[in-house]
């Protein structure tokens, strides 16, 4: 008995030890080795990082517009507290003639007797003609005093009324100057958390990561181009040379943006130097003739707005965070023909040509008179 017991002792053993093997494998195949290899991991942080970037840029470009939005409204009260001021400083100026026109008339009247009243020089006269004359040239004085009187008091009042709106223009600008201040430092931490992510990702990473982005951006260009093509618009692969063909104000636009290409991206850059999304397309239209406001937000709301199928050369193309709602816009750029346009895109880019994406594409406006 002891033998045949310690045969299938053995045979119990190896049978456990056999599915202890099996299970083991079938643990090693369900999670292989290969998924915690340093590439696996450095291909694993490059996506992370690729998105954790792609969401800093588009915050960074919100918050851009929120300074830039700021600035314009700061810059618009610093405008009006300089004209205020101009006016006030002309008020006080004529009030100060009317008050010397209107003494030296009174006192000329009454004088004009010597030490004798107003009366008895009325009475000289050879005439009651003479007398009625001489009335007549008073009651035309006094109401010339009167009128003179009316405009000094009507002018102490403007005086009133643009001081109280220079103390409330001095509060908006000290409100305002502090929003402006907030959102620029909100621009900064974002940056910063950019750059800090950057920096802490290996060579091998970062080199993942724009390989991933460029996938991306790959891949969101051909699609717009499939959707761009399906509404019956021409889309070239290269950029066409010579560009297509596009009204006057268009094409000065187009051309004032290209002359561009190269310059920095700056959070609320006008130009020359630097630009930001809509100071690029604002500064653009500006050498067309055609003023555009500050924003993409407000840009968005000039001109009528443009299905995909009808775009045109010169049109302005927005991204919104909420594709349904344009208070969330935070990129434009200038649509140039064939699927093509240009941008100021993020920190860290410039102004360049890019394809057409349709990623958050919220429309497109034509700026009036394109």
């Amino acid at each position: 008995m002891a033998p045949r017991s310690a045969t299938a002792l053995l045979r119990r053993s190896t049978t456990a030890l056999t599915a202890l093997l099996l299970l083991a494998a079938t643990a090693l195949s369900s999670n292989p080795a290969s998924a915690d290899t340093p590439t696996d991991r450095a291909r694993h942080r490059a996506l992370q990082l690729a998105d954790q970037v792609s969401a800093l840029e588009t915050k960074v470009e919100v918050a851009g517009e929120a300074y830039a939005v700021r600035e314009q409204a700061l810059g618009d009260v610093v405008e009006q507290q300089v004209q205020a001021q101009h006016e006030l400083d002309q008020l006080d100026l004529t009030r100060q003639d009317d008050r010397a026109a209107l003494a030296q008339q009174v006192r000329a009247l009454y004088m004009s007797a010597g030490d004798m009243t107003l009366l008895p020089t009325l009475l000289r006269g050879d005439s009651p003609q003479d007398v009625f004359t001489q009335l007549d040239t008073v009651d035309r004085v006094l109401r010339h005093q009167q009128k003179v009187a009316g405009s000094v008091q009507a002018r102490v009042a403007a005086v009133q009324v643009t001081t109280l709106r220079l103390e409330r223009l001095a509060d908006q600008r000290t409100a305002l100057a502090d929003q402006a201040d907030a959102a620029q430092a909100a621009v900064v931490d974002l940056l910063q958390k950019r750059s800090d992510a950057l920096s802490s990702a290996s060579a091998e990473v970062l080199r993942l990561e724009q390989q991933d982005i460029a996938a991306a951006q790959a891949a969101s260009e051909a699609r717009a181009a499939a959707a761009l093509t399906a509404a019956q618009i021409a889309v070239s692969a290269d950029l066409p040379n010579p560009l297509p063909p596009a009204s006057p104000e268009a094409a000065q636009a187009i051309a004032a943006a290209r002359a561009e290409i190269g310059k920095p991206y700056l959070y609320g850059g006008n130009g020359p130097d630097a630009f930001d999304c809509s100071g690029l397309t604002k500064w653009a239209y500006a050498a067309a003739g055609v003023t555009l406001p500050r924003t993409s937000r407000e840009q968005w709301n000039v001109g009528p707005h443009v299905a995909l199928a009808d775009l045109q050369p010169g049109d302005l193309l927005f991204w919104a965070t909420d594709v349904t709602n344009p208070a969330t816009i935070h990129h434009v750029a200038l649509y140039v023909g064939a699927g093509w346009m240009i941008e100021a895109p993020h920190t860290g880019d410039v102004v360049h040509f890019s394809r057409m994406y349709l990623d958050g594409y919220i429309g497109a406006t034509r700026p009036p008179g394109v």
